[in-house]
């Protein structure tokens, strides 16, 4: 099947046309961040490639032809970052301070860890994620006076690999987000 995009998915823009495994398809256009509409759509060749290598991949624990960049806080790392995909290699909040290095990106979780939001992240905030091959990935809100929201509540949602190859955290509202999957 073939989508077309409604937000960007790594470096690929809005209204390109895009043809990814059945799952993460499925997942964008769960989280209406693609559809199946495919009027108006235009295939899209970043500066320079093929249109064969103009398809996102998500990245694994190595990327070939080099090691991934390393992300720190506090002298711990937190995670590795490949194209659009970002490893989650420790517990993480995403704030505004940094939420532009995980806006829109892939977050692989390398193991059952937390990411949590805070409640001063921009409009239209949002990412995909992958959990780990063992565990969950939990999404856990800041609760700072009742906010971000998560599916409507200020809990922790967790997602298996068993049930959701790829999930979404999407923005809906004001401190408002949904998560994709079960």
């Amino acid at each position: 099947m073939t989508i077309k995009l409604l937000a960007f998915y790594g470096p690929t823009p809005p209204g390109s046309l895009l043809t990814l495994d059945a799952t993460t398809e499925a997942a964008l256009v769960a989280a209406s961040q693609a559809t199946t509409n495919l009027t108006g759509g235009v295939v899209w060749t970043p500066p320079g490639n093929s249109p064969a290598s103009s398809l996102p991949v998500l990245a694994s624990a190595s990327t070939p032809g080099g090691p991934l960049d390393t992300l720190t806080a506090g002298g711990q790392s937190l995670g590795s970052v490949s194209g659009g995909s970002i490893s989650v290699a420790g517990n993480l909040t995403i704030n505004a301070a940094n939420a532009a290095t995980y806006n829109g990106k892939t977050l692989i979780w390398s193991a059952a860890y937390t990411v949590t939001l805070a409640a001063d992240l921009p409009t239209d905030f949002g990412f995909s994620g992958r959990p780990p091959a063992s565990g969950n990935a939990s999404i856990a809100s800041a609760n700072t006076g009742g906010l971000p929201t998560l599916d409507g509540a200020t809990t922790t949602v967790t997602r298996a690999l068993a049930g959701n190859k790829l999930f979404a955290v999407v923005w809906v509202a004001s401190n408002a987000y949904t998560v994709t999957g079960s």
